[in-house]
């Protein structure tokens, strides 16, 4: 006769022994009272299936949700996360799965720009604006390489106007 166990399983012989933390294949010979009084003898070999483990390590964005692989999942993540996740392997034995998750931050820069009143700018995230007669601030949210966000706040300033040529406005900095 056959049997299988997980790693540290345990299993109950045909004479009603049992044997527990079984971490080795194992043979076990079991007699049995027959009819008649002949004995039946029963040689069991354990096989032992192996659990499985392992570590993942994944990379979100800050804020981002991840789903971990026993299906649960965590939402707005800020700090690094840790979790095991405990599954069946193909032998029916616990699989263990370490995840990892590791915060990116998003980047920000800022810059300063001058134009002329009533002039139009073209904001890194492609929005225009036109005829800006007062300070602007426009924050564009672009995906920086780790593909998370990238905040540019860009801050447009009007200058002076100093003097009046062939009727065009002619601003100095």
């Amino acid at each position: 006769m056959s049997a299988a166990v997980c790693s540290g399983g345990s299993l109950t012989f045909p004479d009603g022994s049992s044997q527990t933390n079984i971490t080795a294949p194992t043979t076990q010979v079991s007699t049995i009272p027959g009819p008649g009084g002949c004995d039946t003898i029963i040689t069991t070999n354990v096989s032992v299936n192996p659990g499985t483990s392992e570590n993942d390590t994944v990379f979100i964005c800050s804020g981002s949700n991840y789903t971990f692989p026993d299906g649960s999942t965590q939402s707005n993540i800020t700090a690094p996360v840790t979790q095991s996740s405990i599954l069946q392997n193909i032998y029916n034995c616990d699989s263990v799965i370490v995840t990892a998750v590791n915060v990116l931050s998003p980047t920000a820069s800022s810059f300063t720009d001058t134009i002329c009143y009533g002039n139009s700018y073209t904001f890194p995230d492609s929005t225009s604006q036109s005829n800006i007669t007062s300070q602007v601030i426009h924050v564009s949210t672009l995906v920086n390489a780790q593909g998370c966000d990238s905040l540019i706040t860009t801050t447009v300033n009007v200058g002076p106007i100093y003097a009046l040529v062939d009727s065009a406005n002619v601003c100095m900095y």
